[in-house]
């Protein structure tokens, strides 16, 4: 079951959508982690040759930044 509201305030991250066959960019799309998670679950269930992959996601860039002050 998803938490909606978790889910909402989840940053978004950029996928590109992989033909697995040829290896051919098909779409680009917005997905938090969750929801990419899932719709490539649902793509190896239905056997179908697709693959969302992560390009660069907000809380990553956010999380490696550092502010440094003078002292």
């Amino acid at each position: 079951m998803i938490n909606i509201i978790k889910n909402s305030n989840a940053p978004l991250c950029e996928y590109n959508l992989i033909d697995t066959t040829t290896g051919s960019v098909l779409a680009k799309a917005k997905l938090t982690k969750h929801e990419a998670h899932i719709k490539n679950y649902a793509y190896g269930l239905n056997r179908a040759n697709k693959k969302y992959e992560l390009l660069v996601c907000e809380e990553d860039y956010w999380d490696k930044t550092k502010l440094i002050l003078p002292s």
